[in-house]
């Protein structure tokens, strides 16, 4: 769950109580994605964003210099997984994911963190969604 003091929570679904909460920044604006165990979400305030286990350690971050949108993921191959409408946790092998931001750029990321790509489209990018090894992308 994202949050305007900037946490990330964990609850338990059955009875409501609190798992653990990560410190992000505030505010938390990007909804979280679960995609092979893992969440996947932007932080405004370090402007970045991370991998984190489903115990909250962080796995890696990608620095972006500005705040990112929600992120789509696919298969490497350009099959649609999941973006940020898509509320169930994904399995694939490999994947890759696209987000925009507020610096006018969009990118391209693989399943360890690593650009494949990022592109100055010169406007500021809203969320990106993935289908058919198509990227689309509204601006602000």
């Amino acid at each position: 769950m994202s949050s305007a003091d900037g946490n990330l929570y964990c609850f338990n679904a059955s009875d409501g109580k609190l798992l653990w909460q990560k410190y992000l920044g505030k505010p938390v604006a990007i909804s979280p994605r679960i995609v092979n165990g893992n969440i996947f979400i932007g932080s405004w305030v370090e402007r970045n964003f991370q991998c984190i286990s489903m115990e909250g350690k962080v796995l890696w971050k990608i620095n972006v210099n500005h705040w990112p949108t929600n992120c789509s993921f696919a298969t490497p191959d350009g099959k649609f997984l999941s973006d940020f409408r898509t509320h169930h946790n994904v399995n694939s092998e490999h994947f890759v994911f696209t987000f925009g931001s507020w610096n006018n750029m969009i990118y391209l990321v693989d399943d360890k963190g690593e650009f494949i790509w990022k592109e100055n489209v010169g406007v500021k990018i809203s969320p990106a969604t993935i289908h058919e090894g198509n990227i689309y992308a509204g601006s602000f």
